[in-house]
Protein backbone atom coordinates (compact mmCIF):
# COMPACT_ATOMS: atom_id res chain seq x y z
CA UNK A 1 0.00 0.00 0.00
CA UNK A 2 1.08 3.40 -0.69
CA UNK A 3 0.08 6.11 1.42
CA UNK A 4 1.13 10.00 1.57
CA UNK A 5 -1.03 10.01 5.14
CA UNK A 6 0.58 9.72 8.18
CA UNK A 7 -1.97 8.70 10.35
CA UNK A 8 -2.92 5.97 7.65
CA UNK A 9 0.54 5.03 7.92
CA UNK A 10 0.21 4.25 12.00
CA UNK A 11 -2.88 2.83 11.84
CA UNK A 12 -2.99 -0.04 8.80
CA UNK A 13 1.10 -0.36 8.41
CA UNK A 14 3.29 -3.52 10.47
CA UNK A 15 6.62 -1.74 8.43
CA UNK A 16 7.36 1.70 6.78
CA UNK A 17 9.63 2.43 4.29
CA UNK A 18 9.82 5.85 3.92
CA UNK A 19 10.89 7.27 0.01
CA UNK A 20 12.29 10.65 -0.27
CA UNK A 21 13.62 12.23 -4.01
CA UNK A 22 13.32 8.33 -5.19
CA UNK A 23 15.30 6.81 -3.04
CA UNK A 24 14.30 4.50 0.51
CA UNK A 25 15.63 6.75 3.34
CA UNK A 26 14.24 4.28 6.15
CA UNK A 27 12.35 1.33 6.57
CA UNK A 28 11.42 -0.29 9.81
CA UNK A 29 8.55 -1.51 12.09
CA UNK A 30 5.86 1.51 11.95
CA UNK A 31 6.96 2.63 15.75
CA UNK A 32 10.57 2.62 14.82
CA UNK A 33 10.66 4.94 11.69
CA UNK A 34 7.77 7.14 13.48
CA UNK A 35 9.65 7.25 16.69
CA UNK A 36 13.33 6.98 15.83
CA UNK A 37 13.63 8.32 12.30
CA UNK A 38 17.38 7.62 10.94
CA UNK A 39 18.24 11.69 9.64
CA UNK A 40 16.87 14.78 9.82
CA UNK A 41 15.01 14.56 6.48
CA UNK A 42 12.97 11.59 7.77
CA UNK A 43 12.12 12.79 11.04
CA UNK A 44 10.53 16.25 9.18
CA UNK A 45 8.86 13.51 6.42
CA UNK A 46 6.97 11.77 9.61
CA UNK A 47 6.42 14.94 10.91
CA UNK A 48 8.26 13.48 14.64
CA UNK A 49 7.48 16.46 16.01
CA UNK A 50 9.67 19.69 17.88
CA UNK A 51 13.08 19.29 15.56
CA UNK A 52 15.81 21.50 16.83
CA UNK A 53 19.72 20.92 16.38
CA UNK A 54 21.95 21.20 19.12
CA UNK A 55 25.43 20.28 20.11
CA UNK A 56 26.09 17.93 22.88
CA UNK A 57 28.30 20.11 25.30
CA UNK A 58 28.82 17.12 28.06
CA UNK A 59 28.25 13.92 28.91
CA UNK A 60 28.30 12.50 32.26
CA UNK A 61 27.68 8.46 32.43
CA UNK A 62 24.55 8.53 29.52
CA UNK A 63 23.54 11.39 30.38
CA UNK A 64 23.74 14.34 27.58
CA UNK A 65 23.80 17.55 28.02
CA UNK A 66 22.95 19.48 24.61
CA UNK A 67 23.22 23.12 23.85
CA UNK A 68 20.40 24.26 21.38
CA UNK A 69 20.23 28.42 20.99
CA UNK A 70 20.43 29.97 24.50
CA UNK A 71 19.19 26.71 26.20
CA UNK A 72 20.66 23.09 27.38
CA UNK A 73 18.38 20.30 27.06
CA UNK A 74 19.13 16.32 29.37
CA UNK A 75 18.98 13.26 27.04
CA UNK A 76 19.65 9.67 27.10
CA UNK A 77 22.53 9.26 25.11
CA UNK A 78 26.15 8.24 24.54
CA UNK A 79 27.32 10.42 21.77
CA UNK A 80 30.69 12.18 22.62
CA UNK A 81 30.73 15.47 23.73
CA UNK A 82 31.34 17.83 20.69
CA UNK A 83 28.79 15.89 18.55
CA UNK A 84 26.25 17.60 16.45
CA UNK A 85 22.88 16.30 16.82
CA UNK A 86 19.15 16.70 15.63
CA UNK A 87 17.03 16.43 18.73
CA UNK A 88 13.71 14.94 18.28
CA UNK A 89 10.40 15.64 20.73
CA UNK A 90 6.87 14.05 20.34
CA UNK A 91 4.57 16.96 21.16
CA UNK A 92 2.27 14.48 23.02
CA UNK A 93 5.67 13.52 25.06
CA UNK A 94 5.45 17.23 26.54
CA UNK A 95 3.35 17.99 29.71
CA UNK A 96 2.53 21.83 30.20
CA UNK A 97 1.43 23.42 33.90
CA UNK A 98 0.64 27.55 34.14
CA UNK A 99 3.52 29.44 35.52
CA UNK A 100 3.41 29.26 39.09
CA UNK A 101 1.42 26.15 39.73
CA UNK A 102 4.26 23.46 39.66
CA UNK A 103 3.60 21.77 42.83
CA UNK A 104 4.32 17.89 42.42
CA UNK A 105 7.93 16.73 42.26
CA UNK A 106 8.65 15.43 38.87
CA UNK A 107 11.65 12.57 37.42
CA UNK A 108 11.59 14.75 34.37
CA UNK A 109 14.68 16.65 33.66
CA UNK A 110 13.45 18.91 31.33
CA UNK A 111 11.76 22.35 32.44
CA UNK A 112 11.24 25.16 30.26
CA UNK A 113 9.33 28.55 30.92
CA UNK A 114 7.86 30.52 28.42
CA UNK A 115 5.12 32.38 26.56
CA UNK A 116 2.36 30.95 25.09
CA UNK A 117 2.70 32.12 21.34
CA UNK A 118 0.03 29.70 19.17
CA UNK A 119 -2.88 27.63 20.34
CA UNK A 120 -4.04 24.92 17.10
CA UNK A 121 -7.58 23.57 17.69
CA UNK A 122 -7.20 19.63 16.34
CA UNK A 123 -10.79 18.44 17.74
CA UNK A 124 -10.18 16.29 20.62
CA UNK A 125 -6.65 17.49 20.95
CA UNK A 126 -5.11 21.28 21.31
CA UNK A 127 -1.15 21.59 19.81
CA UNK A 128 0.21 24.77 22.40
CA UNK A 129 3.55 26.00 21.45
CA UNK A 130 5.25 28.05 23.55
CA UNK A 131 8.86 30.18 23.25
CA UNK A 132 11.30 29.13 26.13
CA UNK A 133 14.13 30.46 24.39
CA UNK A 134 13.35 27.99 21.28
CA UNK A 135 9.91 27.00 19.96
CA UNK A 136 8.36 23.94 22.20
CA UNK A 137 5.20 22.64 21.01
CA UNK A 138 2.63 20.18 22.95
CA UNK A 139 -0.20 18.10 22.27
CA UNK A 140 -2.99 18.27 25.08
CA UNK A 141 -5.96 16.82 25.14
CA UNK A 142 -9.25 19.70 24.57
CA UNK A 143 -10.06 18.69 28.72
CA UNK A 144 -6.53 19.54 30.26
CA UNK A 145 -6.27 22.89 27.83
CA UNK A 146 -9.60 23.75 28.86
CA UNK A 147 -9.12 22.77 32.78
CA UNK A 148 -5.38 24.61 32.71
CA UNK A 149 -7.09 27.76 31.31
CA UNK A 150 -4.30 27.95 28.53
CA UNK A 151 -4.29 31.43 26.45
CA UNK A 152 -2.33 33.06 24.04
CA UNK A 153 -0.22 35.44 26.19
CA UNK A 154 0.36 33.34 29.76
CA UNK A 155 3.18 32.08 30.97
CA UNK A 156 3.77 27.89 30.86
CA UNK A 157 6.29 25.43 31.36
CA UNK A 158 7.51 22.73 29.88
CA UNK A 159 8.42 19.38 30.93
CA UNK A 160 9.53 16.40 29.70
CA UNK A 161 11.81 13.54 30.10
CA UNK A 162 15.25 12.77 29.36
CA UNK A 163 14.05 8.76 28.10
CA UNK A 164 11.62 10.84 25.67
CA UNK A 165 14.39 12.08 23.52
CA UNK A 166 15.23 10.98 20.03
CA UNK A 167 19.14 12.23 19.26
CA UNK A 168 20.44 11.83 15.84
CA UNK A 169 24.04 12.37 15.23
CA UNK A 170 24.71 14.97 12.21
CA UNK A 171 27.99 15.58 10.32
Amino acid sequence: MVTHDRNEALALADRVAVLIDGKIRQTDTTKQVFSYPTDETVANFVEAGNIWRGKIVEQNEGLATIETGSRQIEAVSNLKTGTNVTICLKFEDITLTLAGNQTQATSARNNFTGTINRIVNLGAQVRVTLDGGFPLTALITRRSFEGLGIKEGLAATATFKATAIHLISRR
